[in-house]
């Protein structure tokens, strides 16, 4: 059963350019989407709710709470036995029990930081951290597009793979008719014959692998975009090119550079760190006595309302706090070592790159005229062969030169790409 879909998709491939579908490259980049991207695209999300919740704790935390108390063991407390028997002896003790057999407590409880350093620290390194989820959005977003060229150039390839071997074929068919003839009248010998039944059988498979390649290649664009096998794609592999090129970005220097500054803002943290810090807390509610459980009894509700500044000085942490500001401070050091390798490195692939493109540039114009030649002399062969003054042996060979030098020409343009998109 598969093989049969294969055969059939095969089929629909070699006569797909009278009825398929048109996608430009614009189209396939702008309705392309990997899961590579979405992934990016959730962290970015993700960081922005975390920067809202580093930005939410400037609000006072304000939040209500209430218990229920069973005193299974009502605790008992000593005191001193003279504070309610002034005739006690010195130093007697009297247990009391300070509890009833149910208890209860409601209200709302309230904390504002007037003074923490840190919490300015953390928004900012929140925020930078959200900018690295953007630089990583973008680089997976780069990449994804990079991929669609890519995937798209090799199926523009395919398809002028396949229209060449169409056109190879179809003009072949036609040479054989007159040979046939040739061959019926007893004009043409029976090996010539023969080498001309035995290419036209290569170039039908030729055909046929040619439709297997690009039925492969649009297979491989599955995951990034649903796509028809019969789509024909129209952009042309120069303005393929042009489109690889004309946006360039250092998005890995510029996640090198954000990295740096959130260590930086680490450190600066680690140092606000030492620096006390000042809350204001407040209560307000009520608290319920009672050995028995009558809770919506008014009379066993007592008020009980707080406010009070507390202060936090750290002290044992300057350890713990020396040693990872120690620790970024290596790792800034290794990071300012990554930037400048990354600029000198940039500079050498951007010059050989430069070099490397205008090689191939021109290796492609070359080779475009070649083809150009090779075309000629099938055609003037072809000519020939009809007219029974070459052998089909010269075609056979004239055509088999054709085809190896379109060959070397798709593969100088698809090297000119994969070099562009770097």
């Amino acid at each position: 059963m598969k093989k049969a879909l294969k055969i059939i998709a095969i089929l629909l491939l070699i006569c797909h350019d009278s009825f398929g579908q048109e996608m430009s490259l614009e189209e396939a980049l702008a309705k392309s989407k990997h899961e590579t991207s979405i992934q990016a695209d959730k962290q970015l999300e993700i960081e922005a709710i975390k920067l809202k919740i580093q930005q939410s704790k400037r609000i006072p935390l304000i939040y209500g709470e209430a218990n229920l108390q069973r005193n299974i063991i009502v605790p008992t407390t000593p005191v001193p036995a003279i504070a309610f028997n002034p005739n006690a002896a010195p130093g007697d003790i009297m247990p009391m029990r300070f509890a009833t057999d149910w208890s209860a407590k409601a209200g709302l409880q309230l904390s504002f930081d007037i003074f923490n350093p840190e919490m300015e620290g953390a928004i900012k390194l929140a925020k930078l951290s959200q900018q690295k989820a953007s630089l990583q959005q973008q680089d997976a977003l780069r990449n994804e597009k990079n991929v669609i060229r890519d995937l798209y150039a090799q199926v523009v390839l395919a398809q002028s793979q396949l229209q060449v071997a169409q056109k190879v074929a179809s003009d072949h068919i036609s040479t054989l008719q007159i040979l046939k003839e040739r061959h019926d009248a007893g004009r043409l010998e029976e090996i010539q014959w023969n080498n001309a039944l035995q290419k036209g059988m290569e170039l039908e498979q030729l055909q046929e692998e040619a439709a297997m390649v690009l039925l492969n290649t649009k297979i491989a664009f599955l995951p990034y975009l649903d796509l028809d096998i019969t789509t024909v794609f129209t952009t042309p592999l120069e303005q393929i090119i042009m489109n690889a090129t004309s946006n360039p970005s250092d998005l890995e220097r510029e996640s090198l550079v954000v990295d740096k500054q959130l260590n930086v803002l680490k450190i600066k943290n680690i140092n606000n760190s030492a620096i006390p810090k000042l809350t204001l807390n407040g209560y307000l509610g009520s608290q319920f006595f009672n050995n028995q459980l009558r809770i919506f009894n008014a009379d066993n509700w007592f008020g009980i309302s707080y406010i009070n500044l507390a202060l936090r000085l750290p002290i044992t942490e300057v350890f713990e706090r020396n040693l990872n500001k120690k620790q970024l401070i290596v790792e800034t050091a290794i990071l300012d070592s990554k930037l400048e390798l990354t600029k000198s490195d940039d500079q050498v692939v951007e010059l050989q790159k430069q070099n490397d493109l205008l090689v191939l540039k021109q290796k492609i114009d070359r080779q475009a005229k070649i083809v150009n030649l090779a075309t000629s002399n099938v055609e003037i062969i072809k000519a020939q062969v009809e007219e029974g003054t070459k052998l089909v042996a010269d075609l056979n060979k004239e055509i088999e030169a054709l085809i190896n030098q379109q060959k070397k020409l798709w593969q100088a343009q698809y090297d000119l790409l994969k070099k562009s998109i770097e």
